[in-house]
């Protein structure tokens, strides 16, 4: 995976600068692959929500290992196909049965950061939706950093 940018960050871990390292396009098709990848792991503000809305609560479940130290132990449940259980499809479009309540990490995907240091970069995972829409861009990055506490540490 390239890096498609660098984001130099104050020693406050306010963003200093943005350099866009690599030109690339995305827009979500809605396609559901990243859905069937399943579920997403939770962040603390996730759970916290999600745990405020009764019918959810049976929903977030014991993870067995975590992937970025920010995250909490707890996932949404996935389907046995594997699938995130609240993925479904209408009239051949993926939808989430949880759209307003979705976890920080589905608003991100298929980016996320990586810290070296004063430093974050960039990456994307593979997505069908990337090379269409529009350039992923300074204010496009701008707003993926909203979330950027998940990957600091």
């Amino acid at each position: 995976m390239e890096r498609i940018a660098r984001i130099s960050l104050t020693s406050g871990h306010a963003v200093k600068e943005i350099k866009l390292l690599e030109k690339i396009r995305w827009k979500c098709i809605d396609c559901g692959k990243c859905c069937e990848l399943g579920a997403p792991n939770l962040s603390k503000k996730d759970q916290e929500r999600l745990e405020k809305v009764e019918q959810l609560k049976p929903f977030i479940v014991p993870l067995k290992n975590r992937s970025t130290a920010n995250l909490t132990d707890f996932s949404l449940k996935s389907r046995k196909s594997g699938h995130c259980y609240f993925l479904f499809y209408e009239k051949g479009k993926s939808r989430c049965a949880i759209h307003p309540f979705r976890p920080t990490l589905c608003d991100l995907f298929p980016f996320y950061f990586e810290q070296k240091g004063d430093t974050l970069f960039l990456f994307a995972l593979p997505c069908l939706g990337l090379g269409k829409g529009d350039d992923v861009n300074e204010k496009f990055i701008k707003n993926l950093l909203k979330n950027k506490d998940l990957y600091m540490k």
